[in-house]
């Protein structure tokens, strides 16, 4: 059995309604037509939602941008990838050397870090394998601490 509904959308005058501008209907902003060219004023939600929250961003960036530099090193050079410094968690990085100028730029961008915002530390920090694990390897076609 097939069911079926009929509404009548027609906007009609009624005497009633006399006193109405644009015949029985009661209209507001809503109604408004929209241009497409319409400039979208509505803050996106992904978006930061203050200027703390935008320069913690920007910090955390600059952060894993600086780990990345502390961690490159060169193939067949000895001592590199022996020694590591805490994140931003506390948790251990093996960095290339100990004192370098990347390293050293890496622990005060972390510390800047976490003065001026409270990093997400929720994840368990990775549990390092042995040392004699740790090696500069080209995973994937970069020159990197690993693990």
């Amino acid at each position: 059995m097939l069911l079926a509904c009929s509404l009548d959308w027609a906007v009609r005058s009624d005497s009633g309604d006399a006193a109405l501008p644009d015949g029985g209907r009661d209209a507001d902003a809503a109604d408004a037509p929209v241009s497409p060219d319409a400039a979208d004023t509505s803050v996106p939600t992904d978006a930061p939602l203050s200027a703390d929250a935008a320069a913690c961003a920007m910090l955390t960036s600059d952060v894993a941008q600086k780990r990345k530099k502390a961690r490159e090193c060169q193939s067949a050079v000895t001592g590199q990838c022996t020694t590591t410094v805490d994140d931003e968690c506390g948790c251990k990085v093996i960095v290339t050397f100990a004192g370098a100028p990347n390293t050293n730029a890496y622990t005060a961008a972390v510390a800047t870090l976490v003065a001026q915002c409270k990093p997400d530390c929720s994840a368990p920090c990775p549990q390092l394998p042995l040392m004699m694990a740790w090696a500069c390897l080209a995973p994937a076609g970069e020159f990197t601490c690993t693990p």
